[in-house]
């Protein structure tokens, strides 16, 4: 870890631009994140569809992001 430190600390700003919308495009293919913010959130939401068997919804509903597989939480 401490090398991977000492890489990006060498890697000018436009280069760690790069990795990290490269780092986005790739969670985003494997289907982890859904959104081109922060990945954290994104990536709870993925955790906990797998968690209940859920479904996520598209990022324009209100309110809630998940059906659980078995509607024990209500919207």
């Amino acid at each position: 870890m401490a090398e991977e430190r000492d890489v990006l600390g060498a890697a000018s700003v436009p280069k760690l631009l790069g990795r990290y919308a490269a780092i986005l495009a790739e969670l985003r293919d494997r289907g982890v994140v859904r959104t081109r913010n922060a990945p954290p959130g994104d990536y709870a939401e993925y955790l906990a569809a797998k968690d209940y068997d859920g479904t996520l919804e598209l990022n324009s509903v209100k309110s809630y992001d998940l059906l659980a597989a078995d509607a024990a939480w209500s919207r």
